[in-house]
């Protein structure tokens, strides 16, 4: 197993967020963040981008395994949407 360092960089996420240590936080707004060791600053966008493709790449592997079909990924998409909009209806 690896650890969330190399988890990153192989996902190319080095190059849009923060890396710290132990957690991966993106920059809003294009504000700097102030840079610790082995740290990048990157935008949010480019963190949004990267997730994207990190979750295609997941659910094609799990697709091509059998493991779950795309059908069944859209409708959990749409459910998750559904009860998203319930709560916040409810706020």
């Amino acid at each position: 197993m690896i650890g969330i360092a190399q988890a990153v960089n192989a996902c190319n996420l080095a190059t849009c967020c923060d890396v710290g240590r132990d957690h991966v936080r993106p920059r809003i707004g294009g504000e700097k963040v102030a840079s610790e060791s082995k740290r990048q600053t990157v935008s949010f966008e480019e963190l949004a981008y990267s997730n994207m493709l990190t979750l295609n790449a997941l659910v094609e592997l799990l697709t091509e395994k059998g493991l779950l079909s795309m059908q069944e990924v859209l409708e959990r998409v749409k459910l998750l949407q559904l009860q998203s909009q319930a709560k916040n209806k409810l706020q």
